[in-house]
């Protein structure tokens, strides 16, 4: 079935065409046309071979409701990462970029397209990437990310890596288009560098995908990105927390419920047995007031 890699892969060979297809025949980063005909084909064949690798295990695991709620729980969290994309405020991006950040997640030329199940484990998994080429304010929300990874990690439980790489065959020729995918994608960025005199720092590369080299971090600005890191880290495990607590407080409440309703069972069929009044279900523990009864002489009004 589709991996992260080949749906990465794939997406950024999109992006790479249609930011081709705009530019001008006398554009100095316009692809020569055998390298642009090989872009063309790697696609093609690397979508081809991804259809063609399919996960019989995976197949049949899918037909359980567990997996099949888990899958719809990362479909879910996959629309909203992409509607958090698409919201951006076209005074915060470009066009440019926006198309760029599509493509490092998996979404090819900017749409939803098909959720199966093999498209959507592939998408989730290169949803939780650090993806180090994207700004921080345009990458999936935190609670994005931690839906994604709670709901991977469910998946995994449910369906053992021995299972999804049951493969009924094609891996090894899409590894095969896979690698020479990529050798396309490292021809077409040499390519980019030797347009420019500013090589492997030219802005052009941030268009396609590739992330342009950058000067060397000051320590401070180490020691920022670590503390963002960190925060990031902490967040993502109160996340975690929070939703196992409120699994368990969801479990503790159905353990509750199937007791009382044994209870209130075993009275009803006491009750037939013995011809007794089987007693209403209780509706809260409050103790009955006392009778009123005489007032003790230490307890009488005082008189006037």
């Amino acid at each position: 079935m589709p991996s992260a890699d080949t749906i990465a892969v794939s997406a950024q060979l999109n992006l790479i065409k249609s930011v081709d297809d705009r530019r001008s025949a006398d554009d100095p980063f316009k692809l020569p046309r055998w390298l642009r005909l090989q872009v063309e084909s790697d696609q093609t064949a690397l979508d081809q071979s991804d259809a063609d690798t399919i996960s019989q295990g995976t197949e049949q695991s899918n037909r359980t409701a567990s997996v099949r709620e888990t899958l719809d729980r990362l479909e879910n969290a996959l629309r909203d990462g992409f509607k958090g994309i698409a919201a951006i405020r076209s005074t915060a991006i470009s066009d440019e970029d926006r198309a760029t950040v599509f493509a490092a997640y998996g979404w090819s030329g900017g749409l939803l397209g098909r959720f199966d199940a093999g498209r959507i484990i592939g998408l989730a998994r290169l949803g939780v990437r650090e993806h180090p080429e994207v700004l921080a304010k345009y990458r999936y929300a935190a609670e994005v990310i931690a839906d994604l990874e709670s709901a991977l990690q469910d998946y995994e439980r449910l369906v053992p890596e021995s299972v999804d790489g049951a493969i009924r065959g094609g891996v090894q020729t899409r590894n095969a288009k896979l690698d020479a995918a990529e050798q396309t994608l490292s021809q077409v960025r040499y390519a980019y560098c030797m347009s420019s005199r500013q090589t492997v720092k030219s802005p052009e590369l941030l268009k396609i995908g590739f992330r342009p080299r950058r000067a060397p971090r000051t320590k401070e600005e180490i020691q920022e990105s670590e503390q963002r890191a960190a925060a990031r880290k902490e967040e993502l495990r109160l996340k975690r927390l929070q939703q196992i607590d409120e699994r368990e407080e969801r479990e503790v409440k159905r353990l509750t419920e199937a007791l009382e309703n044994a209870r209130l069972s075993a009275q009803r069929e006491r009750g037939n047995l013995t011809g007794s009044p089987t007693p209403p279900a209780s509706s809260g523990s409050a103790t009955p007031a006392p009778e009123a009864g005489p007032r003790s002489a230490d307890h009488a009004p005082l008189s006037s």
